[in-house]
């Protein structure tokens, strides 16, 4: 009698098994991995080691008015902030990783404006961890540049800083933030091509509902924009800049048009009156080779149309983690984001194989992170400590982070070691209804401790 239910039960199952198979075909067998992978790259690497140790990154001491302007506007433009030595390195490690097909560009679509959207490149590229990771040995020259409008050209100041471990990008971050510790995050590399639009409407970074009555200054978070190439970037001719709302704009737009830069129903609401006097009253500056742009996540902005040749960013968040953690959590939760995983520590403590939406898996302490913004264990929120997954590189590097990246313990979800993983949950979608009972049970444990 047991044995005839087992052969019922057994049965019954392959049944169901075999009739959903045929029912709905695309559960178990989905195509177009390549296309539908954000980062698709391949575990094949055979590029040559380029590196940034042997370059001089100074650090651009910023004046006064800098900080009046970055008030008051939300960005500024740094002119030959980055050597174009290390600018060009950067790109040929990009362009190697095309070439031999680590990164795969996409083709022109509806779905996918970039060629290549690949993030946290730096836990798995030699040259990127060399920048973000740079140290300056030498005596530090102090330089002065500023932004926006009235951009002034770089003088040379007589008196020089000595710093023994210091990162230009922190540097900069640190001048503007009055941050005394500054840590690096959510990293992204974009390729355009001719006809593709990249970010093509108007958007915050790091969340859409932030309260933009805030200070720049007063928001202890960063971004930087770094154009890699091949070309300078004009916005009369090539295209490919940044489009840029200052701040002062968007609350000049928010007062004289309903349904302007507001969050509702979880994404950003851009009236057509509104996105007609935006596009007026924003900037697209002309950036060559070694020019950077830092902008608040206040200031909303988007991806210009490339008209000619094609264009390769660099994007990063530099962030004082002591200041951000209080920030966060005294802000609204995200629209997009669910309320008890963002608010609640260890409340991803159940995604044990790191795969639902994780940022970046730290070997040597077996913590997950879970916001690309910021460390992140066990949340989507934010959490206390540190992690090298988001380093520390202002005012000094640590030693045990480095080593770990250079150890190679830092695991990118989106970057190869995981291209196995992500080809299996999008090709036999099967395996996300046999995970789902292990996640909702190991969810349920959780909840109770």
């Amino acid at each position: 009698m047991s044995a005839g239910r087992a052969f019922f039960g057994v049965g019954g199952t392959l049944a169901l098994f075999l009739g959903a198979a045929f029912q709905r075909p695309e559960w178990f067998y989905r195509p177009g991995f390549e296309a539908a992978d954000y980062d698709y790259v391949r575990k094949e690497l055979s590029c040559p080691d380029i590196r940034l140790a042997d370059l001089d990154l100074p650090c651009l001491s910023l004046p006064k008015t800098s900080l009046a302007d970055f008030e008051r506007q939300g960005f500024l433009i740094l002119r030959q902030a980055i050597p174009v030595e290390a600018v060009h390195r950067l790109f040929r490690e990009i362009q190697c990783f095309v070439a031999v097909g680590f990164l795969q560009p996409r083709v022109l679509s509806d779905r996918h404006q970039w060629a290549v959207s690949a993030r946290n490149v730096w836990m798995d590229s030699e040259a990127f961890a060399s920048f973000v990771l740079h140290a300056l040995q030498a005596a530090m020259p102090c330089l002065c540049n500023c932004s926006r409008a009235h951009v002034h050209s770089p003088t040379h100041r007589s008196q020089t800083r000595t710093s023994e471990d210091q990162n230009p990008l922190g540097c900069l971050a640190a001048q503007l933030l009055g941050a005394s510790t500054v840590r690096y995050g959510s990293e992204a590399v974009n390729m355009i091509r001719p006809g593709q639009t990249g970010a093509k409407t108007w958007h915050f970074d790091v969340q859409s509902n932030l309260r933009l009555e805030q200070s720049p200054r007063g928001l202890p978070l960063l971004r930087f924009f770094l154009p890699l190439g091949p070309q300078d970037l004009s916005a009369n001719s090539t295209g490919g800049s940044l489009q840029l709302l200052s701040i002062e704009a968007v609350r000049h737009l928010r007062r004289s048009y309903k349904s302007c830069f507001v969050d509702r129903e979880r994404r950003l609401v851009i009236g057509a009156e509104c996105a007609v006097a935006a596009e007026a009253m924003s900037e697209t500056p002309d950036l060559s080779l070694g020019d950077m742009v830092l902008y608040s996540p206040l200031v909303a902005h988007k991806t210009q149309t490339i008209y000619q040749g094609e264009r390769t960013g660099y994007l990063g968040s530099l962030y004082d983690p002591e200041l951000l953690t209080r920030w966060v959590r005294q802000e609204p939760v995200p629209s997009q984001a669910d309320p008890e995983r963002y608010r609640l520590p260890g409340s991803m403590l159940l995604d044990v194989f790191c795969m639902a939406g994780a940022a970046c898996y730290d070997q040597s302490s077996g913590e997950c992170h879970h916001n690309l913004n910021w460390q992140s264990a066990a949340t989507q929120g934010i959490s206390d400590g540190t992690t090298p997954c988001f380093p520390q590189i202002y005012p000094s590097r640590v030693p045990s982070e480095v080593a770990t990246r250079l150890a190679k313990q830092l695991t990118n979800p989106y970057g190869p070691d995981m291209v196995l993983s992500r080809w299996v949950l999008h090709t036999m979608p099967c395996f996300k209804m046999l995970l789902a009972p292990v996640y909702l049970a190991l969810d349920a444990w959780y909840s109770r401790r």
